[in-house]
């Protein structure tokens, strides 16, 4: 009996240490600007989720002593493990209640998904683990959303939404236009585009000279996500006006199709110093509503303001999920409450893609994903 427990609490401490930094990197970092420093401390972090079990179980084995005997001999080591257990607690209840409690059906949206993988050439750079790693393996969501009282004259309205590019490396020039004209052939009345566009000035003219090819009879929209504003907020800005794409930087349109109007607004004040602007919302206009934000972290706050939707991206899904358990590194101050899929809130629905790209290059468990929004 002594041996089972001490192998659970060894494992439950493993678990909690690999846990612990990921929830930290999760819910406090969101809070950070992007900068060198964030990204080594995110880092390091990274680096002691892996460290912590991998040093309990050395210790566990080097000193030949089970955890009970070391705990009640050194009440600091008990201190020092105790969060751990309590990380690894929280997590097991979070994941029994969330399965039992099941996901919510919301009757008035449908979600239909095909795979179209990306298929790659010999020049296109390696992957790692290429057996398990869905980083080419893109899915065209379409999202059907049935509206109470929706202008006749809108019925049919498809929106294409791409997000989260961070060209690079891996997430290449030819993948990006995979992914353009993915979206290009469902024929979008409109498209938005909810940030972080590269991981580097260097893939600047990469990027853009992609984007180029996308057209839309009601135009294109974008809002920035914190990549851009760590690479160059304004170089972006300038990229994306070049386009004739229109940059809503916490701007509302009311927009027409066949004279029928709607509202289309965006938001990047998560990513600013100055307190969130949101007069421009028209909360109490009858029209629908879309609003474009790029950290689903936005929706509790917008949903005082009645948008019918809010797409955004960010997340990438947590890129790396678990049965059972789901992603796990989600960069937002809800943890994996908003991780991707869609979600209600009073009369409001949020939309989280998974995006197109990836960093690091690595997905399990979670394709990226292209969405066509249709309003029915």
């Amino acid at each position: 009996m002594d041996l089972f427990i001490n192998i659970l609490l060894l494992f439950s401490a493993c678990v909690g240490g690999f846990l612990l930094p990921l929830t930290v990197v999760n819910r406090l970092f969101s809070w950070l600007s992007d900068s060198k420093f964030k990204a080594f401390l995110e880092v390091l972090l990274y680096l002691l989720s892996f460290i912590i079990p991998v040093w309990l179980c050395w210790a566990a084995y080097s000193q030949d002593r089970t955890i009970l005997s070391s705990l009640s001999a050194a009440p600091v080591l008990f201190l020092g493990i105790a969060p751990l257990w309590m990380t690894f607690a929280a997590y097991t209840c979070s994941d029994i209640f969330t399965h039992l409690k099941g996901k919510p059906v919301i009757p008035e949206a449908s979600i239909s998904q095909s795979t179209c993988p990306y298929q790659m050439r010999p020049e296109d750079p390696g992957i790692f683990m290429p057996a398990m790693n869905r980083i080419y393996q893109l899915d065209r969501t379409l999202l059907r959303i049935e509206i109470d009282g929706l202008n006749p004259g809108l019925r049919g309205l498809r929106f294409g939404h791409l997000t989260d590019f961070h060209l690079g490396k891996h997430c290449h020039r030819s993948f990006l236009k995979h992914a353009v004209d993915l979206i290009m052939a469902e024929k979008p009345d409109l498209i938005g585009i909810t940030g972080d566009f590269v991981n580097f000035r260097k893939y600047m003219d990469d990027c853009f000279d992609d984007l180029a090819e996308l057209a839309a009879p009601l135009g294109i929209y974008a809002v920035r996500g914190n990549h851009d504003y760590w690479v160059g907020a304004d170089l972006i800005e300038q990229r994306i006006e070049a386009l004739g794409f229109v940059l809503l930087d916490d701007k509302t349109l009311e927009l027409h199709k066949d004279n029928h109007p709607f509202i289309l607004s965006g938001t990047e004040q998560r990513w600013k110093k100055d307190p969130p602007d949101v007069d421009h919302f028209c909360s109490d206009s009858s029209l629908l509503k879309i609003v474009l934000a790029h950290t689903p972290d936005d929706f509790p706050l917008l949903v005082g303001h009645n948008p019918h939707l809010v797409i955004c991206g960010h997340t990438h899904g947590g890129q790396v999920c678990f049965p059972f358990f789901g992603p796990v590194v989600v960069p937002s101050v809800y943890g994996r409450r908003y991780a991707s899929g869609l979600f209600k809130e009073k009369e409001s629905l949020l939309y989280v893609s998974r995006g197109i790209g990836c960093y690091p290059p690595f997905r399990m468990l979670c394709n990226p994903e292209i969405t066509i929004v249709e309003f029915v």
